[in-house]
């Protein structure tokens, strides 16, 4: 059996996304085109927009964590604690130390 490498795996997907989607590959589509062939699961794409929202939002804004999350539970529908744990394990190690401030 054949495993591909990445370069295969990268370009299969490539052409699966021109032929799927003619050209017009918008950010949307990509992310659900991913999603549906099970690349990547909901609940990733959902902490990692949580995460950006995090970096637009409260590192660029130097808001608190905790003024932050508290802001956003009716938004992302999650308890503030549920919030703060997302950001906490999925913000990049090198950005830890410096911009989760409570």
């Amino acid at each position: 059996m054949h495993n591909p490498n990445s370069k295969e795996m990268i370009d299969k997907l490539i052409e699966d996304l021109s032929k799927e989607y003619e050209g017009e590959e918008s950010f949307s589509k990509v992310i659900t085109y991913l999603i549906e062939r099970g690349v990547i699961s909901p609940m990733m794409v959902r902490n990692m927009a949580i995460v950006q929202d995090y970096f637009n939002h409260v590192y660029h804004q130097s808001m608190s964590i905790t003024d932050w999350s508290s802001m956003r539970e009716e938004y992302f529908n999650l308890k503030e604690t549920r919030i703060k744990g997302i950001v906490y394990k999925y913000l990049p190690k090198t950005h830890r130390k410096y911009n989760v401030k409570d």
